[in-house]
Parts: C-alpha cells; sequence; structure tokens
C-alpha cells in the first residue's frame, strides 16, 4: 500500500473521515466494508497521537466498577473478546495480580466483591475466572512485592497490545477493502455550499500542496483536536476535556505480571505492565490545557509515579534515573463538568450538525470498534437511497490476524525459518508483529538478503525497513522507529540503529543525505521529549 493523496483530490467520497487515530481507523474500516467509499485523512502519521500513548491495555475496566460503570464494563468485556478474534496476534492474555495491603483503600471484601461482578459482567467469559490467593502465592509469583503488611492478592486476566499497531491494522482493514487513507495530510478549513459542508480544505504536509477534498458526509474523529478541526465550520464547539497521561518506561520490573494496585495519593488505579525487555508503569489523570501538540512529562508527573512504584516495590531504589523513557497522550474526554479529572466518564458521545458534520468524543481504546458501528450507523440516515448493510467489523479478521490462535500458529511456522539466517527470537517476533502477513516481509528478507537484526538490542530485521516504507504507509525515521515498531522505546532507544536505518532507507528507498539527516534529527528531538523531565 503507497501513500496516494492524488486518489484524494480524485475521489468525490460518501463518507471522510477526520483523524488517523484508533476511532478514525475504525470508522473507516467499518465504512469501506459497509460499501461507502471512504477516505480518512491524518495530519500526522497515524496513531501519532493519543493512539500510540495508551496503556497498552485492552481491558474490561475493572475500576470503572467503583464509579459503577457497569453498561461500560460489560461492553468492554465484550469488545476485548471480540479483538481477541480478529487480531489475535495484536490483542493476547496477560495475567494481573492485585496484592492487597492493611492499609489499602479497598480490603480483601470488596476486591473479591469486584472480582465477582468483573466476572459477571463478562458472561462469565473472562479469559480466566479470577481466584483470590493467599500472601505466600502473592510473594511467589512477585517476590519483589513489598511484604509488610500484605494481607493477600487476586489473580485475573485482561489483555495487551500494541496500540500502534491495532490503530494501523485497522488503516490497512479499511485499505484493502477500498478506502483511501493517507496520513500527513492537515484539514485547514472546510467549504460550504449554503449551509452545508460539501469539501474539506486541506494542506499536504509533505508537498506542501493545498487542495480541496469533496464528499456527502464528514466524520469528526481527531480525538483531542475536534473542537479545532469544528470551529473551521464555523462552529463554537467545547466538546473536549482533555486529560493528561503520563507512562514511565523502565527495565525489566516483574516475573512476568502484570500489576494493579490503587495509588495512596489519590486513590487511582496504578497499572504495571510487563513489556518485552521493559516494563509500563502509568498512568496519570490530570486536566490538560496547552498546546495538544507538544504534550510531555513534567518532573511532578515522573514524581508522583516514581512515589507510588517504589511504594510498592520498595527494595529496589526505582529513580529517575532508572526511567529509560516517558511517553505522554492526552484523552479525549467528554467535557461534562464533572469537577474531578479522574471521574470523568470514559464513554463516548456523538455530536450531529445539521452542516453535515459528525463529531465523536471520548471512549476507551478497547470499546473503539463498537463506537466505530454506532457512528457508521449514524451515517446511514444521510444516504436514504442507500440499502443498510449490517457491521461486519466483528467478524472479519483485521489485517494479519486471520489466524485461530497465535500460540498454535507460531508453532506451525516457525520450523519456516529453519536455516534461513533469521534468530528464533526475530522469528517469533515476526509473528506476533505481522500475523499472518510474516511472509510478506521474510520474503523481502530473502530476496534483498535484509535478515540481519538492525541493531543487537531488538529482534526487528532489516526487511521491516523496507516493509514499513513500501506497504504500511511509513513516511519518516519515527513513523518507522515511533510505531511501525516500538524500537524508540528500547534501551538504545533507537540511537544504535540509525546508521543501519539510514542506509537500507537510501539504498532500498531512494532517501537523499539531506532528507535523512533532518529525518534523524528530528527523530532524536522526538524521544529526547520523554527525558525532558531530568531537565530542571
Amino acid at each position: 500500500m503507497k501513500r496516494d493523496a492524488e486518489a484524494l483530490k480524485r475521489g468525490n467520497f460518501d463518507i471522510l473521515v477526520i483523524g488517523g487515530g484508533i476511532n478514525g481507523a475504525g470508522i473507516a474500516r467499518d465504512a469501506s466494508l459497509r460499501g461507502f467509499k471512504t477516505a480518512l485523512l491524518e495530519k500526522g502519521d497515524f496513531a501519532s497521537g493519543t493512539s500510540s500513548k495508551s496503556s497498552k491495555l485492552i481491558h474490561g475496566g475493572l475500576r470503572y466498577l467503583e464509579q459503577l460503570e457497569f453498561k461500560l464494563v460489560y461492553e468492554a468485556c465484550r469488545e476485548r473478546r471480540i479483538l481477541l478474534k480478529i487480531a489475535p496476534h495484536i490483542v493476547k492474555p496477560i495475567r494481573f495480580i492485585i496484592p492487597i495491603y492493611k492499609d489499602d483503600s479497598k480490603g480483601p471484601f470488596l476486591i473479591k466483591c469486584g472480582m465477582v461482578l468483573y466476572d459477571l459482567l463478562a458472561s462469565f467469559r473472562n479469559v480466566k475466572p479470577h481466584k483470590m490467593i493467599s500472601r505466600e502465592e502473592v510473594l511467589s509469583l512477585e517476590p519483589n512485592l513489598k511484604r509488610d503488611g500484605l494481607l493477600k492478592g487476586a489473580l485475573y486476566y485482561d489483555c495487551y497490545m500494541n496500540d500502534s499497531r491495532l490503530c494501523l491494522e485497522n488503516i490497512l482493514s479499511a485499505a484493502q477493502s477500498g478506502a483511501v487513507c493517507v496520513n500527513y495530510i492537515k484539514v485547514v478549513g472546510f467549504i460550504k455550499e449554503g449551509l452545508k459542508i460539501k469539501a474539506v480544505k486541506v494542506r499536504d504536509m509533505i508537498s506542501n500542496e493545498t487542495f480541496e477534498v469533496r464528499a456527502r458526509l464528514f466524520i469528526n474523529a481527531s480525538g483531542v483536536w475536534a473542537d479545532e478541526v469544528s470551529r473551521y465550520t464555523g462552529a463554537k464547539t467545547n466538546f473536549v476535556r482533555p486529560t493528561k497521561g503520563v507512562h514511565l518506561i523502565i527495565p525489566a520490573l516483574t516475573k512476568g505480571n502484570a500489576i494493579l494496585t490503587f495509588t495512596h495519593a489519590d486513590r487511582r488505579a496504578l497499572f504495571v505492565i510487563p513489556s518485552s525487555a521493559w516494563t509500563i508503569i502509568g498512568t496519570t489523570d490530570t486536566d490538560y490545557g496547552d498546546s495538544c501538540d507538544e504534550v510531555r512529562a513534567d518532573r511532578e508527573d515522573v514524581n508522583y509515579l516514581l512515589k507510588e512504584i517504589n511504594r510498592l516495590f520498595p527494595d529496589l531504589n526505582i529513580n529517575s534515573g532508572t526511567v529509560i523513557n516517558t511517553y505522554s497522550g492526552l484523552r479525549p474526554l467528554v467535557n461534562t463538568g464533572v469537577a474531578s479529572a479522574s471521574k470523568v466518564t470514559r464513554e463516548h458521545k456523538i455530536y450531529e450538525d445539521d452542516s453535515g458534520i459528525i463529531t465523536v468524543i471520548g471512549g476507551k481504546y478497547t470499546t473503539y470498534r463498537h463506537m466505530a458501528q454506532e457512528v457508521v450507523d449514524k451515517a446511514l440516515r444521510y444516504f436514504p437511497q442507500r440499502r443498510p448493510v449490517v457491521c461486519k467489523s466483528a467478524d472479519i479478521p483485521l489485517f494479519g490476524g486471520d489466524i485461530a490462535q497465535i500460540e498454535d500458529f507460531a508453532r506451525s511456522i516457525l520450523p519456516a525459518f529453519e536455516g534461513s539466517g533469521i534468530s528464533p527470537v526475530s522469528a517469533t517476533h515476526l509473528i506476533n508483529a505481522y500475523g499472518s502477513r510474516w511472509e510478506d516481509v521474510f520474503e523481502i528478507a530473502k530476496e534483498d538478503n535484509l535478515l540481519e537484526r538492525i541493531c543487537e538490542h531488538n529482534p526487528h530485521i532489516r526487511a521491516e525497513v523496507v516493509y514499513a516504507f513500501r506497504k504500511e504507509l511509513a513516511a519518516s525515521i519515527s513513523d518507522f522507529m515511533m510505531r511501525r515498531t516500538w524500537i524508540g522505546y528500547s534501551s538504545c532507544r533507537g540511537k544504535d540503529c540509525l546508521g543501519v536505518l539510514s542506509e537500507i532507507m537510501k539504498k532500498y528507498l531512494g532517501f537523499d543525505e539531506d532528507r535523512l539527516r533532518k529525518q534523524r534529527s528530528e527523530y532524536l528531538e522526538e524521544i529526547e521529549l520523554g527525558e525532558r523531565f531530568k531537565i530542571r
């Protein structure tokens, strides 16, 4: 798949989606599966905003039970089952431990009640049923946890995901169904005929060309930028309440288990998520009023998370020097006027305007597919001459997801790599990252002799660079390092890969040295953004 801005000029679309995060990607996929002539525009790279800055969880939302959001939890548990089915290479079960301490705000009885209710709302079809375990069992699983005051624990299962690739797979699936999806296209205005919007005026951020894209219906799925996009129509909206979520990346902390606890500072949920060779700790939830394009962690955010994680692991002395990097995203929550940011509902809301634009705000990553279904269902009434088509997105696998079970699939495929020169670690990575499309990457590796790793710190092979730019709409070094892969979050933060990456881009993709120099500089600025909390 190639980036095709010219197709936007030629097309007169049924539906034009603004925003290439997970909500926009899901809407474009659903609309194209139902036969609508669909386009999607994203001002940066796909998933470059909030959709690559999540806690990397597809979860039922156990913590929302305290807020009595039973409908949201029920919906999230259902959607989790669907995503396990349609994207088994991206969404995978993970075991959680909730350690319960004497001084916690929630004791064993409350946790047990929450666990039972969680299983009930999942129709007793959670990944596995919960289990209450003794103090000794908790410490046998995670011996570095604080021992003083530990009463017992709970085991339950949710799912871990690669958020940027889940978004990308929706984009690729939409394109496979006929949608035109183009990144680095920024909306700069709308064109009306009377009261109705007939076209959107855009700027190609790569060529700097300005042109119009025509459609019958426009869907604003731009997340925290939704009010900004809406104002181009002449409306003065205040749909969004952005809240900042900061995560820390540190070296591997647990024995492979995820941990959920509740902070002592403000009783928020705190996640400790194992991810490859590192651990994600998060998240904060604070109101945000600065530029949505420049969000970053500050020292207060980092200290808050470090204080709580050291309470949980008091003997490990985790400090700012332990932190490999941070990442920060903004939640596009519905502006309901609730005082506390952490108490704002994670439900979504859909607004319709007589000018011909639908705006969707809020929601959870886990429920994006259902949200997209609701939006496209509403879009149907704008096309009364068309026969309604039932949503198919819950039944058709995502791009690369047409496999029954990832572990069985991996066992059957791994022998194909024997003698190829690709290590078992890299082979396993290819299967987990690309699912049934692993062979497309493998063929490039064999044909162009790109079988070696990009660097010793990561399992990624050199063929993935070529594949990302030729088939996955990557346009820059940052796109590859931060979203097509997570190399930018690894111990070397991608710096050790830059030389090899540049040579591959020059030889196989036609990048000249001036363009590469600029992209290297932009990439280094992006990864350094996560370390600025260290600057006084």
